[in-house]
């Protein structure tokens, strides 16, 4: 199966988006009876008109609902205009039935060009399909972020790390071929009562939810200490550096290449102590067992070096300064951040 380039709409602007399907939204039923006969007409090969290339060319509802098992987005590309990779090894769409018609998909190929936040292309990919629900995979495909909706596309990807689950949305117009079958009493393109047939422009849309990544200020488990690993003070300063072994918690089915975030601390009273480095974020799901480097600033360091080798502390990494990585959607994406840690007291002997 093929399907490129899909449109995605993120939460951040499913509600104007939605407001503005609703004129389609309510031309469907109509959209869907013309498109049958379209359709009908054109497996029994007699083509299809100007008109009816319009027709089908609209969401008729041909996907009625749509999942991913999973999700792989790798978010460190610098590339000007911004363009990222992802994939997912399961894409599960609900077809509408066609009455009189039984039609298996083999291939679709998307390439309509209507843009809200982002597109991306895919390679070919195999398709199984029993009843009504096609399977399929989405091939590692370039992901083409438009500057004008960034912000948006940040706010996306902020939501897939911040919350416990998240809408959004893809829609597509492209080519789909199809195995068909149809009463024996119709003309069939080749004579024979199955064949495979490429219909072009055929419209779809569909909104899929997923798990997130919950990382947030009231998931006190998303991130857990593990180890003390290296350790340098300045006795005359205090200024010093800790570099720790931490687990990040991802109880999502998402695949996320972050880089290395810099991330501004707080200690438990909520004042500013440093940054925390966390290098190469690379999420998988489960447990995720990352590098964190945590440099004191001057004004806090003696205190707070004391207070982590005598009794611990629990601090709020944050991102809120937009300065958390050298890429600026990731950064953007890092603003809604707050995470808790808690240190228990080190042993630094």
């Amino acid at each position: 199966m093929k399907i490129a380039p899909y449109v995605l709409v993120a939460s951040a602007v499913a509600l104007s988006v939605t407001a503005s399907a609703i004129p389609a939204f309510l031309k469907r039923a109509g959209n869907q009876a013309a498109a049958f006969a379209c359709l009908f007409n054109y497996f029994a090969g007699r083509g299809l008109s100007d008109t009816c290339s319009m027709t089908i060319a609209t969401d008729f509802g041909i996907v009625t609902s749509g999942s991913l098992s999973d999700l792989t987005i790798d978010l460190t590309s610098s590339a000007d205009p911004l363009s990222f990779t992802w994939s997912s090894t399961g894409l599960t769409l609900g077809l509408l039935s066609i009455p009189g018609v039984n039609f298996e998909v083999t291939e679709a190929k998307s390439r309509d060009n209507n843009i809200d936040i982002a597109r991306f292309e895919t390679p070919s990919a195999p398709a199984t399909q029993i009843g009504a629900s096609m399977k399929t995979t989405i091939g590692q495909s370039p992901l083409i972020v438009y500057t004008d909706k960034q912000a948006q596309f940040s706010a996306f990807v902020g939501d897939l790390i911040t919350n416990s689950s998240l809408t959004f949305f893809l829609k597509s117009s492209g080519d789909v071929t199809v195995r068909v079958t149809i009463p024996a009493s119709y003309t069939l393109p080749f004579g024979v009562p199955s064949t495979s047939i490429t219909v072009n422009g055929v419209g779809c849309s569909s909104s899929y939810t997923m798990a997130g990544i919950n990382l947030n200020i009231n998931n006190s488990n998303g991130l857990q200490f593990k180890s003390l690993s290296d350790h340098t003070v300045d006795r005359t300063t205090g200024a010093f550096s800790l570099t720790l072994t931490i687990i990040l918690k991802n109880p999502s089915q998402l695949y996320l290449k972050l880089g290395d975030l810099t991330l501004d601390t707080m200690d438990g009273a909520g004042v500013a102590v440093g940054t925390t480095l966390l290098q190469a974020v690379n999420l998988v799901p489960g447990d995720n067992t990352i590098t964190a480097i945590v440099t004191s600033s001057a004004a806090a360091s003696a205190t707070l070096y004391k207070k982590v080798t005598t009794m611990g502390d629990t601090w709020t990494l944050t991102g809120a300064a937009g300065t958390g990585s050298k890429n600026t959607v990731v950064a953007a994406a890092l603003v809604s951040l707050k995470a808790m840690i808690t240190i228990p007291a080190l042993n630094v002997d």
